[in-house]
């Protein structure tokens, strides 16, 4: 429902290289969040939040967006929890992505 109202244009151009490049994101993600390091962990989820942003990819939006506010306040109780959430999400997301491309291509 999301990429149904993302400009189309914009999930042409950019889609197939998210896809791509998520995985290291997640990858460091991860990583931040288990050395603590609050000011990675904050400007990655920056990232994918304006990233997903471009997808209009709201619930996944707003987890990054709660990740990133649990980092800048040097909270990580939650982290873990919402990085579980946001792999959830994400793999809905990225299956609909996919769907999406394919469909354009025909």
């Amino acid at each position: 429902a999301a990429l149904a109202t993302a400009d189309q244009e914009i999930i042409g151009i950019i889609g197939a290289d998210f896809l791509e490049q998520a995985p290291a994101y997640f990858t460091a993600l991860d990583s931040a969040i288990v050395a603590f390091d609050f000011n990675t962990v904050a400007r990655i989820a920056h990232t994918l939040k304006g990233l997903l942003g471009n997808f209009a990819a709201k619930p996944t939006v707003e987890i990054v967006r709660a990740i990133e506010q649990e980092a800048c306040n040097h909270a990580p109780e939650n982290l873990e929890s919402l990085r579980g959430r946001l792999e959830q999400e994400m793999a809905c997301f990225a299956e609909a992505l996919r769907a999406s491309l394919k469909g354009e291509g025909q």
